[in-house]
């Protein structure tokens, strides 16, 4: 549009809706492997939309290893093992502190109070 057309009032035509402006250092890059720039934009926007929606589905599925502890702390979680072994493992454990809390406990006091007898006191 001329000086004079926009002296006397007159608008420039509204650009279409999916007109975009493209800064001359990407259209350079675009551009650089001698495709025109209107294909070469079309292939770089539908490469990113389809690694955006692959990116999507990957984090819409759950890993099969994060399902069972993805809501637990890590310092809350546990070895994965077999039944069998949890439960020898318990049993172990128990034992040692029974064991230990048996060697640690001091003597028991002797008991104070009453002494019991066999029967009724005798008579006279």
């Amino acid at each position: 549009m001329s000086f004079l057309d926009r002296f006397r009032g007159r608008r420039p035509a509204p650009a279409p809706s999916t007109a975009v402006t493209i800064p001359e250092d990407v259209a350079l890059r675009l551009n650089a492997g001698g495709v025109p720039l209107s294909e070469s934009v079309v292939a770089a926007l539908r490469e990113h939309l389809d690694a955006a929606d692959a990116a999507a589905a990957r984090a819409a599925e759950p890993a099969p290893e994060a399902v069972e502890t993805e809501r637990v702390p890590f310092w809350l979680g546990r070895e994965k093992a077999e039944k069998t072994g949890i439960e020898e493992a318990l049993r172990d454990r128990l034992e040692r502190r029974r064991a230990t809390e048996a060697e640690d406990a001091p003597p028991p006091a002797p008991r104070r109070g009453r002494k019991k007898t066999a029967g009724p006191p005798p008579q006279a």
